[in-house]
C-alpha cells in the first residue's frame, strides 16, 4: 500500500537529519577541541619562551661575575669554585638554548599545524553551513508532508 511505502522513506529522512545534525555537532566539537589544543601549546610555547629568556638572562648576569682568568682549571689537582660556578653559568645557558628551541619546535611542528587545521576546519563549516541549512529545510518538510 502507498502509505506504507511513505512510512520507510520518512524514517529514512528523519535518520539521515539526525545523522547529519550529529556529523555536524562532531565536526562542531572538532573545531572546539582543535582550538582548545591549540591554546593549550600557545600558552606552553609562551612559557617556554619566558622560562629561556630568563635563563639565559641568568648565565648572562653571572658569566660577568666570573674573572676571565679564572674560568678554566689550570690542573686537574687544582679544584676552583670559580671553575665550578662558571661551569654552572654554562649549564644554564644550555638549559637556556634548549627551552628556546624546544618553543621554536612547538610552534613549528604544533602550534602552526594546529592553526592551520582551526582555520581550514572553520572555513570549510562556513561553506557547507549555507547548503547544509537548505538540506536540512528539504527534509524537514519532507518529513513533515
Amino acid at each position: 500500500s502507498p502509505s506504507s511505502a511513505a512510512a520507510p522513506a520518512k524514517s529514512f529522512a528523519q535518520d539521515l537529519l539526525f545523522g547529519f545534525n550529529l556529523v555536524c555537532k562532531f565536526t562542531e566539537e572538532g573545531i572546539r577541541q582543535t582550538r582548545e589544543v591549540y591554546n593549550l601549546m600557545k600558552r606552553r610555547q609562551t612559557i617556554e619562551q619566558d622560562y629561556a629568556k630568563a635563563m639565559a638572562k641568568l648565565a648572562q648576569q653571572y658569566r660577568a661575575v666570573v674573572p676571565e682568568e679564572k674560568r678554566k682549571r689550570r690542573s686537574d689537582s687544582e679544584p676552583s669554585l670559580w671553575v665550578a660556578c662558571y661551569h654552572h653559568i654554562e649549564q644554564i645557558q644550555n638549559i637556556a638554548d634548549l627551552h628556546d628551541d624546544y618553543s621554536s619546535s612547538i610552534g613549528r611542528q604544533v602550534h602552526d599545524v594546529l592553526a592551520t587545521r582551526a582555520r581550514d576546519e572553520e572555513v570549510t563549516r562556513k561553506l557547507v553551513r549555507w547548503p547544509r541549512l537548505r538540506i536540512q529545510e528539504h527534509i524537514h518538510t519532507y518529513i513533515h508532508t
